[in-house]
């Protein structure tokens, strides 16, 4: 796998993140060494001031941001989301494969086929704003990660519009990384595959969680990180995308996703 280079802005979300964290920790250092002299002189007014240092840390931790993901919280709500994707799209619903297709307006679509064995993709001037297509039949969905790439696009400033694609990875990538949604994200680009390997998503387990409870929903549509993904490939390349296959390691850390471009 080939670990391509952080963009600019991934410098920036860093220390969008970082700089509350380095202020608390300064003000309970801070905090510690007049507590200290206040015991070692026998200050009250020493002791007093490394109160007020303790208290401006602790004013700053709840005021500060959350930029970590909790694994436990995202995992309940991705299970909520799911279970009603596997109802509509199981056995009796729609079972075909998710093409993910870029609309003429920029935004991306999920078209799922009523048939399991369609292999292209419908037009996307034919399928319109559209809840239901009748030719070819089947259902057209927002995808799972649409509000995830739409909170890293602002977060970074990028714009992933036919952007070049390796340089949208990048900045996926580092994204990814900086909110601690995934420890490692590797990806290689072969001519219409796209390959991403991803460590310890949210954490441990959390795909071998969503593999295990939904079976088949991961390569149909994907879970909302796979989802984002298809979804920056589709917007840079223009073009739709399906994804390929999920694996995901015996021990749930590492996931391996293909994307194939339908041409």
């Amino acid at each position: 796998m080939i670990d391509m280079d952080k963009p600019e802005k991934k410098g920036e979300l860093r220390l969008k993140r970082s700089s509350p964290l380095l202020a608390m920790i300064f003000l309970a250092i801070a905090g510690s060494f007049f507590l200290f002299l206040s015991f070692r002189f026998n200050s009250l007014l020493l002791g007093l001031i490394g109160l007020g240092f303790f208290f401006f840390a602790s004013l700053l931790y709840l005021i500060a941001p959350r930029w970590f993901f909790r694994g436990e919280i995202l995992t309940s709500m991705v299970n909520s989301n799911l279970s009603l994707l596997r109802r509509l799209l199981g056995p009796g619903g729609f079972p075909g494969k998710g093409f993910y297709i870029p609309s003429e307006d920029g935004e991306i679509f999920v078209f799922v086929s009523k048939e399991e064995a369609l292999l292209q993709p419908p037009e996307s001037g034919s399928i319109g704003k559209k809840l239901f297509s009748r030719s070819p039949e089947g259902i057209v969905l927002s995808p799972p990660g649409s509000e995830l790439l739409k909170t890293i696009e602002d977060l970074t400033g990028a714009n992933f519009d036919e952007a070049e694609l390796h340089y949208a990875l990048s900045i996926l990538s580092g994204a990814f990384m900086e909110l601690e949604i995934s420890r490692g994200f590797e990806f290689i680009v072969e001519r219409d595959q796209v390959i991403v390997r991803m460590e310890d998503v949210v954490g441990k387990g959390f795909c071998k969680e969503i593999e295990l409870r939904f079976p088949g929903l991961c390569e149909q549509i994907g879970c909302p990180f796979c989802s984002a993904i298809a979804c920056i490939v589709s917007k840079s390349l223009g073009k739709p995308v399906i994804i390929d296959y999920v694996d995901v390691s015996p021990d749930g850390r590492v996931t391996e996703a293909v994307f194939r471009v339908i041409r």
